[in-house]
């Protein structure tokens, strides 16, 4: 049964991944900062995104790729361009109303 659900789960990241070469990874850190990898093909991340004054709680990329999104406990979210790192904009202090949904 375990070798039918792994299956299952790399034909879903087939998927998604799609034609793409290589996956990008991102991480988040509770130095404030962030870092984009191609763990396939590189042992150095790519680019370190700073910016944020607390602890990076939550990263996500866009549905589409071309952005990250980043939530902190600076009470701010970031929004990043995926391919180079560089900072687009900031959406700062997260509604209530947001946080209130999300709980």
């Amino acid at each position: 049964m375990l070798d039918a659900a792994q299956a299952e789960a790399q034909k879903r990241y087939d998927t998604v991944r799609g034609n793409s070469s290589s996956e990008v990874l991102l991480s988040g850190s509770d130095d404030f900062t962030m870092f984009i990898w191609h763990p396939a093909t590189e042992k150095k991340p790519l680019a370190r995104l700073t910016g944020h004054q607390q602890t990076v709680n939550h990263v996500v990329f866009s549905p589409d790729g071309r952005y990250i999104a980043s939530a902190s406990f600076d009470k701010s979210v970031k929004l990043w361009d995926a391919k180079t790192g560089k900072y687009v904009r900031c959406h700062a202090p997260i509604l209530e109303a947001v946080r209130d949904a999300l709980h």
